[in-house]
């Protein structure tokens, strides 16, 4: 294949603070929790990656696989990538994830992802 001489052979790494990529989407989770709970809010890795693409590439088709919160019912604990020889482990408060489904189901709601249970 010839090389191309306009593309470096590393584009390297930029440093983002967690701060700068989530703090839309925690002001959207914090609006979708119980009145009651003024806990700080953490976005799980799947939420902030889902809130990425969304962001990054709005015009995309986005399809939500995997997510457990977008289901009915509390998510209390799960099982780390899904593996069956793992304990389960207890669902930190700050994650929010009734109110991170919520916000997903209303993404599939109006039209903006498509779930893929």
């Amino acid at each position: 294949m010839p090389r191309v001489d306009l593309w470096p052979d590393d584009l390297g790494a930029v440093s983002v603070p967690n701060r700068a990529v989530v703090a839309g989407l925690r002001a959207l989770v914090a609006a979708e929790q119980a009145a009651d709970d003024d806990e700080v809010v953490v976005p799980t890795t799947g939420m902030v990656a889902a809130w990425l693409a969304r962001q990054l590439f709005p015009d995309a088709r986005l399809l939500l696989a995997g997510f457990s919160a977008i289901g009915e019912g509390s998510v209390t604990e799960w099982r780390h990538h899904g593996r069956e020889d793992s304990g389960p482990v207890p669902v930190a408060a700050a994650h929010k994830v009734d109110a991170e489904g919520a916000l997903l189901r209303r993404w599939v709601a109006d039209g903006a992802a498509h779930h893929l249970p």
